[in-house]
Parts: structure tokens; C-alpha cells; sequence
């Protein structure tokens, strides 16, 4: 049965050049993910918010959507942050550092597509939910890194 060796974040390495990565998105879920693939294949880059923007509609009260964007902000950011913790929190790991991107290495098996044979196996056992998501990575990640 395969064990998470996590035990920290810090495991992770300071990616110079994402070839043969697979970035994560900044969302509790993924972080997940990146908690649990082997040893060796978690990678991290710091996050640049520079030029972000946030898009979304507006509904006005006779239905019409009117999309909107504007310049991604420090209280985006920190919402950003807060419920992946909150996630990760609720899943049994502990915080991530501020402010990161996640990469995963690239299965021999799946290459770049690695990430979505994880989250389309984790979907088929129904899960995501934080509760039981350790549970769910354990019984994946050795379908996909063999």
C-alpha cells in the first residue's frame, strides 16, 4: 500500500526550469495532490501576480451581464490563499507557504497530462472531498507513478 513520506513542504525544490513539470493550479485540491506524489516529485516556482486580472460579470436586475475585469489585488491573493488552506486544513495537511505554485514531476506513463490522470482517477472514486481525500491519493498516486 503506498504511504505519503510528506512531512513538509520544505521537501519541495526550487524549480529554475518547469520542463518535465506539471504546474498545479492554487486551489486546495491541487495542493493536495502535491502533498501526496512521491519524493522527489514536487516542485515549487513563487507566484508573480504581476499584470493578473480578475474577470467577472456583473448582472444587472434586468439580466443583462456586463463582464468586468480588473487588476488582481493583495485581498485577491490572500482569498486565494485562505481557502486553500482552509482545504488543506480540513484534508489533515498542513499549511503551504505563501504565495507558491505547485509542480508536479511527470509520470513516466501520463508525461504532461499527469496531473489529470490523478484528478480524473480521484473523480471516478467520487472523491474531492477534503475529508477523504488522503484516502483517495493514496489509493491513486500509485496508478499513475509506477
Amino acid at each position: 500500500m503506498y504511504e505519503i513520506q510528506r512531512t513538509s513542504w520544505s521537501e519541495a525544490v526550487l524549480l529554475d526550469d518547469v520542463r518535465g513539470w506539471v504546474p498545479m493550479e492554487e486551489t486546495g485540491f491541487d495542493s493536495a495532490i502535491a502533498w501526496a506524489v512521491p519524493t522527489g516529485c514536487l516542485g515549487y516556482r513563487p507566484v508573480d501576480d504581476t499584470g493578473r486580472v480578475v474577470e467577472f460579470y456583473d448582472e444587472q436586475p434586468d439580466g443583462a451581464q456586463h463582464w468586468q475585469s480588473r487588476p488582481f489585488t493583495a485581498e485577491d491573493r490572500q482569498k486565494v490563499e485562505d481557502v486553500a488552506i482552509w482545504y488543506l486544513a480540513e484534508a489533515g495537511i498542513p499549511p503551504q507557504p505563501p504565495s507558491v505554485q505547485w509542480f508536479i514531476k511527470e509520470s513516466a506513463a501520463f508525461g504532461p497530462d499527469t496531473a489529470r490522470q490523478i484528478m480524473g482517477l480521484i473523480f471516478e472514486r467520487e472523491g474531492s472531498d477534503p475529508e477523504r481525500i488522503l484516502d483517495d491519493l493514496i489509493a491513486v498516486i500509485p496508478k499513475v507513478y509506477t
